[in-house]
C-alpha cells in the first residue's frame, strides 16, 4: 500500500469539499464530544476511506465504516486505527451494529451472531512494537568541509519554508516507509502542520536533478539543535548521496552555533543509520527502551527484522 497513511479528520479537513460523507461523519462525531473521531484513510493524498469511532467508556462503537478502495487491507488498516484509538483510551470491547461489508469485519477477527458484530480489543494500551533507542551528540563542529557531491549527479540541498501538509506527508511517508515511522502518520493535518511550521523547525529536502531524494528535519531549541528527522527516498539509497547529505544537513545545523547537535536511531533503521551518523562525527551517549505504535494500522507490515 505505497503512499498509503491513516490520520484523524477535523471540521476543516480538506476533503470534506470533495466528500460530502466525510462532512456528515464528523457532524455525528461532534455530538459525541471528546468520545468520538472520524479516521480518514488515503493513498497518494486521495481519499480512499473513513470511518467513525466513539465510546462511552466501557464499550467502543463503530457507527460507520466506508473504504472506496478495492480489496479488504485498506478497510482494516482503518478498522485495525480506530481499535488502536480505543485501546488507548482503556476501552477493550469494540462492537458495530449496522455492518456495510460483513467480509471486511469477518476478515479483521470480528464475530458474527444474530446480533451486532464484535470483538475484544487486544490490551490496554494498544499493541506496540518494542525498540531500542540509540542516542548520540556532537559537541564540535567538524573541522573538515562538506566535500562536493557525487561525481555525476546534479545534487542540491534546500530549505521547504512552511511546507504543506501534503507535501510533508508525501516526505515523511516515502522516506519513513521502510523504517517504520509511524507517529506523524497517525496526526491530523491540523496536528501536523503545526508541529512542521512551529518555532524552531526547519525542513530540508535533498534534489537529485530536480526530484525530491531525501529529507532532514531540525529542531532548534535553546542552545541545542535535534536532527529529528533524516532518510533517503528508497530509490536513492545506495547512490553515494545520503553521506553528502549527512554532511550537509550537519552543517546547516551548527550555523547559529549551538551547543550541542543531537540525533537518535532505533534498531528498526537502516543497517548503517548509527555507522553513519558515528562517520559523520556523532558519538553515542546512551541507550534506552522504547516503542511505536502498531504500524499495521496505518497500512505498514508488522516488522520482521532490526538492525542488530
Amino acid at each position: 500500500m505505497n503512499g498509503f497513511g491513516i490520520r484523524t479528520a477535523g471540521q476543516s479537513d480538506p476533503a470534506t469539499a470533495t466528500c460530502p460523507l466525510l462532512g456528515e461523519f464528523l457532524d455525528a462525531a461532534e455530538r459525541h464530544g471528546r468520545n468520538a473521531a472520524v479516521l480518514v484513510g488515503s493513498v497518494d493524498a486521495e481519499l480512499s476511506g473513513a470511518l467513525l469511532v466513539r465510546h462511552d467508556g466501557e464499550t467502543g462503537y463503530i457507527d460507520r465504516v466506508k473504504s472506496w478502495y478495492p480489496g479488504l487491507a485498506h478497510g482494516r488498516a482503518l478498522l485495525a486505527a480506530a481499535e488502536a484509538w480505543l485501546a488507548e483510551r482503556g476501552v477493550r470491547a469494540v462492537t458495530c451494529e449496522h455492518v456495510p461489508d460483513p467480509e471486511l469485519f469477518i476478515s479483521a477477527g470480528y464475530l458474527a451472531g444474530d446480533g451486532p458484530m464484535s470483538r475484544v480489543v487486544s490490551g490496554t494500551a494498544g499493541v506496540r512494537v518494542p525498540i531500542t533507542i540509540t542516542d548520540l551528540e556532537m559537541r564540535q563542529r567538524p573541522a573538515d568541509p562538506v566535500g562536493p557531491a557525487p561525481h555525476g549527479q546534479k545534487v542540491s540541498v534546500h530549505r521547504a519554508e512552511r511546507p504543506g501538509v501534503d507535501f510533508y506527508r508525501f516526505l515523511y511517508n516515502t522516506v519513513g516507509a521502510s523504517w517504520y515511522w509511524v507517529d506523524r502518520r497517525l496526526m491530523s493535518d491540523e496536528e501536523l502542520g503545526t508541529a512542521v511550521t512551529g518555532a524552531g523547525v526547519e525542513v530540508y529536502v535533498l534534489n537529485v536533478a530536480g526530484v525530491p531524494a531525501g529529507y532532514g528535519e531540525l529542531a532548534r531549541s535553546g542552545e541545542d539543535v535535534d536532527l529529528a528527522y533524516f532518510g533517503l527516498m528508497p530509490g536513492y539509497i545506495g547512490r553515494g548521496i545520503g553521506w553528502y547529505f549527512i554532511r550537509a544537513i550537519v552543517d546547516i545545523a551548527w550555523s547559529a552555533d549551538p551547543v550541542r547537535l543531537t540525533v537518535n536511531t532505533c534498531d528498526l533503521d537502516h543497517p548503517r543509520a548509527l555507522r553513519t551518523y558515528q562517520r559523520a562525527g556523532f558519538s553515542v551517549v546512551g541507550r534506552r527502551s522504547s516503542s511505536i505504535a502498531d504500524p499495521r494500522i496505518v497500512g505498514l507490515p508488522w516488522p520482521c527484522s532490526r538492525r542488530t
